[in-house]
């Protein structure tokens, strides 16, 4: 069975590497415009030329408005993948504060916030689908 997102934005977090990369492979094989979102600098040959790559650093202090800036410049996503994730291995008693902090932003309130504000669009129009995607560190503690 083929689907055709032929001429639809999707934006996929966390779509640098792993199942995000493949899933933003995926979609645009099938017509998709594909924006992604990732972490780390990546060099030309790392993604396909044919995404947007926006940097995003989900535990920085600013990325509120860098998801933001992402959305307004998109003027709207009509497919939201949310796959970005990170998390800390250690015993709740040596968890450091920071790192919780970074795991919630990452996995909790980005991908709700994110979800917020492309929501918008989609409701104008009527149309659109959002997906998230975790993993078992979510339910996996040392």
């Amino acid at each position: 069975m083929t689907c055709s997102f032929h001429g639809l934005k999707v934006l996929v977090t966390g779509g640098t590497q792993g199942i995000g990369k493949a899933i933003a492979q995926a979609f645009y094989d099938n017509g998709a415009h594909v924006t992604v979102t990732g972490q780390t600098p990546l060099a030309p040959e790392d993604i396909n030329p044919s995404f947007t790559y926006e940097p995003l650093v989900l535990g920085s202090g600013e990325w509120k408005t860098r998801v933001s800036d992402i959305v307004s410049s998109s003027e709207g996503f009509d497919i939201l993948i949310n796959n970005a994730g990170t998390n800390a291995v250690a015993s709740l008693p040596d968890l450091d504060p920071c790192d919780l902090d970074k795991i919630l932003t990452v996995n909790l309130y980005a991908p709700i916030y994110l979800a917020s504000l492309i929501s918008q669009k989609m409701v104008e129009k009527k149309k659109g689908f959002i997906i998230n995607i975790s993993s078992i560190f979510g339910v996996v503690s040392k």
